[in-house]
């Protein structure tokens, strides 16, 4: 009886998730479309909690710069869930509606591992913000424009990443109305969410609009960050493997439940046991995951 109605949730899970991620790929295009046209075009009904999700997920994808369309490959995840609740029954003797359970523990854990990524992301950024943007810039605002200085950073900076954000900078600045390098920077820092990344754009937007003497601008903000970025990054730094480590052990769990569910002997309320364990397990993971921000 358990087992039938855990392949009935399976499949209108799956039929739902499918609905959901082809709405969220025509809500993209749709999207697009209204940013090309202006107003003409307006996205009425709301996202769902999964179209948000494939949203959060997206975002942080291009946050690091991986260009992959999540909306597409959503489509296919119901597929997946299928055979994994199968497999896990057929081969494995894991009843069916622990095993929707843990597919769909597996389906959300993306999002906490992208976001790791996110933020050690953001740490090696911040890492390089005044060894590889600051310093440099200084030197070449002293003998140059803003928009020099920006081209110097993206051609001598050390870190790939850097050079790839001040790429980005440096492209967007030429966009043609009233953007600008300071106005390109400032943008890129919000999307970043690096606070003191993006306290040096509006600083230096701000300089430019009031004709100030950038190059006193950027020392007064490589003193004041200097040894903020060096104490919050040693912290992050430490939180991220703590974050790393509870995943690993999450995702070590599952294969356990997996692989060892026959020799365990699990009948009657354990079961509800070990569901409860995987679902309080994967929230503590959801809570460590969204300690990203350190004062």
């Amino acid at each position: 009886m358990r087992d039938a109605l855990a392949v009935s949730l399976c499949i209108l899970l799956a039929g739902l998730l499918w609905n959901q991620a082809w709405h969220t790929e025509r809500r993209e295009v749709m999207l697009r479309t209204r940013q090309f046209f202006g107003n003409l075009i307006a996205v009425q009904k709301k996202s769902s909690y999964w179209q948000r999700y494939l949203q959060q997920l997206q975002t942080q994808l291009n946050r690091i710069g991986v260009n992959v369309s999540v909306a597409q490959y959503a489509r296919y995840v119901p597929v997946g869930m299928v055979l994994f609740v199968s497999i896990t029954h057929f081969v494995f003797g894991v009843p069916m509606w622990i095993g929707l359970t843990m597919s769909v523990l597996l389906l959300l854990l993306p999002r906490q591992i992208v976001a790791e990524l996110s933020a050690r992301y953001v740490i090696q950024v911040r890492k390089r913000l005044i060894l590889d943007v600051i310093n440099p810039g200084i030197h070449a605002l002293t003998s140059g424009t803003l928009e020099d200085a920006c081209a110097e950073i993206e051609r001598e900076a050390k870190s790939p990443m850097i050079r790839r954000e001040f790429q980005y900078i440096n492209e967007l600045g030429k966009a043609p109305g009233d953007m600008n390098v300071a106005k390109a920077m400032w943008i890129r820092a919000r999307e970043l969410g690096i606070a003191e990344f993006e306290t040096l754009a509006i600083a230096t937007l701000e300089g430019e609009r009031y004709n100030a003497k950038l190059t006193e601008v950027w020392r007064d903000i490589r003193q004041a960050l200097s040894d903020k970025v060096q104490a919050q990054n040693s912290l992050l730094s430490a939180l991220s493997t703590y974050r790393m480590a509870a995943m690993v052990l999450f995702v070590a769990s599952l294969l356990f439940i997996v692989f060892g569910y026959e020799r365990l002997h699990i009948h009657g309320v354990m079961q509800a046991g070990v569901v409860m364990t995987l679902v309080f397990y994967f929230i503590g993971v959801s809570q460590v995951a969204k300690t990203n921000h350190v004062e």
